[in-house]
């Protein structure tokens, strides 16, 4: 196996553990990719320089992410909740293995051990995985993180998890201030239902019948006010779900006001509003929204699984779908002062029409580079007149053609094509190969 490494000199000496990881990852890669025994590694393989410190900087998730598979192996045990046995190792390594300043520290096995409640065999498993090293002095054994190009991505683990932590607590600590307020929601209800045991006295007696009256009607406006506000805040926030595309819960907040009648009356009276119709328009969004979707994450499999013509096609119903989506919001007009110009917010639009212009960019890119290596493989086959081979590569440029006109302007371009379309250019080279085969 020769290896080419980038003609450029770097005159920093390489970390025996930084190398021992980026040739790991091109074996893996050599091995997955499945590729021949006199395969040349060029810096293009592995991405060159920032392949290389990309897969030093992921090394630590990754050895993480493999880590209950490593215990198993190692202990004959399997692990019953991988995602806790992921928590402890980096509770372990983040909170005992690294100073509050961000530099490694070595602790002895007793202490973390007894601290994290976890064997040695956890703690080898780790050493397994490079994670950490294992030292012996005076009688103990001593842990440390292997190598401090570790401790970057060790400390932006160890700051996010606190951040997730610190955020999970002040969530425990407003539920415990709600079920509060709901406590004193109660209490204040029964004292309420004292008041009206009152009043009920009070009209026994007539000298404070009027004055029963008066605060009853007066109590009865509250009651209102306080619920017409209560009923607006509540369509406010169906709208607010339907702007954001957060139709699930715009349905469900549509759907609970439409349910009740006078709920239905009372928007209708008082702001000229049909929440049926909400309920429509804002189920068939969802559902074209869910059509751009489908395309678009139907693009990524196939992108994924190399087929490049198919996810470029399901990209381009993906953004058809897309401008479908956009012309349906345009044409719905301002319904009420809760709402803005457009039902959705047209921002949100753009920012996925231009996530779907850069797939497409990045799928026909990757489609017309894939397709200039097959054609030069079938070239060099044809050159030397193997034409069973060329016509395999040629099959394989056929597989890669867009349908898209735009699409096939760009192959057409790339290829240099003046008087050919690129399909008519595959087609000619393979009724050239067939003849070949014919004839010999």
């Amino acid at each position: 196996m020769e290896i080419l490494v980038s003609s450029v000199r770097y005159r920093e000496e390489i970390e025996s553990f930084n190398l021992q990881i980026l040739c790991r990852f091109i074996e893996e890669k050599i091995i997955d990719e499945n590729q021949p025994k006199d395969f040349i590694v060029t810096p293009d393989f592995y991405g060159g320089w920032e392949g290389m410190g990309r897969e030093i900087r992921e090394f630590y998730t990754r050895q993480l992410n493999t880590l209950p598979l490593s215990y198993t192996r190692r202990t004959g045990n399997p692990v019953d909740d991988p995602e806790d046995l992921i928590h402890t190792a980096k509770m372990v390594i983040e909170e005992s293995l690294v100073t509050p300043i961000g530099r490694r520290c070595s602790m002895v096995d007793d202490f973390l051990t007894t601290t994290w409640n976890v064997s040695t065999e956890f703690l080898d498993t780790l050493v397994e995985s490079r994670l950490l090293r294992k030292e012996l002095r005076l009688d103990d054994y001593y842990y440390e993180i292997t190598h401090d190009t570790l401790l970057p991505a060790i400390i932006e683990s160890r700051d996010l998890r606190r951040k997730q932590e610190k955020a999970d607590e002040e969530r425990k600590r407003l539920q415990d201030q709600l079920d509060k307020e709901a406590e004193r929601r109660r209490e204040i209800e029964k004292e309420l239902e004292t008041v009206r045991e009152k009043r009920r006295l009070a009209r026994k007696v007539g000298i404070l019948s009027t004055i029963s009256l008066v605060l009853a009607l007066a109590f009865g406006i509250w009651f209102m006010w306080q619920w017409v506000g209560s009923l607006r805040e509540d369509f406010k926030l169906a709208e607010d779900n339907f702007s954001e595309e957060f139709f699930d819960s715009a349905l469900s907040s549509y759907e609970n006001i439409a349910d009740n009648k006078l709920k239905c009356t009372a928007l209708r009276m008082l702001d000229g509003i049909e929440v049926g119709d909400r309920v429509i328009e804002a189920d068939s969004f969802r559902v074209q929204y869910q059509i751009v979707t489908s395309y678009m994450e139907a693009g990524d499999s196939l992108f994924f699984l190399k087929d490049y013509a198919n996810a470029l096609d399901a990209y381009r119903l993906a953004e058809k779908s897309l401008r479908e989506y956009e012309a349906m919001n345009y044409q719905l007009p301002q319904r009420s002062k809760y709402t803005s110009s457009w039902r959705i917010n047209p921002a949100k639009i753009r920012a996925q029409s231009a996530t779907l212009a850069l797939r497409i960019e990045s799928n026909r890119n990757t489609l017309i580079d894939q397709f200039k290596i097959s054609q030069r493989d079938a070239e060099t086959f044809i050159e030397a007149r193997v034409w069973g081979q060329a016509l395999r590569n040629l099959r394989e440029m056929e597989a890669l053609l867009p349908s898209n006109e735009s699409d096939q302007e760009a192959l057409r371009k790339a290829l240099n094509l003046v008087s050919l379309t690129p399909q008519e250019y595959v087609d000619m080279e393979i009724s050239r190969c067939k003849s070949e085969l014919f004839y010999n």
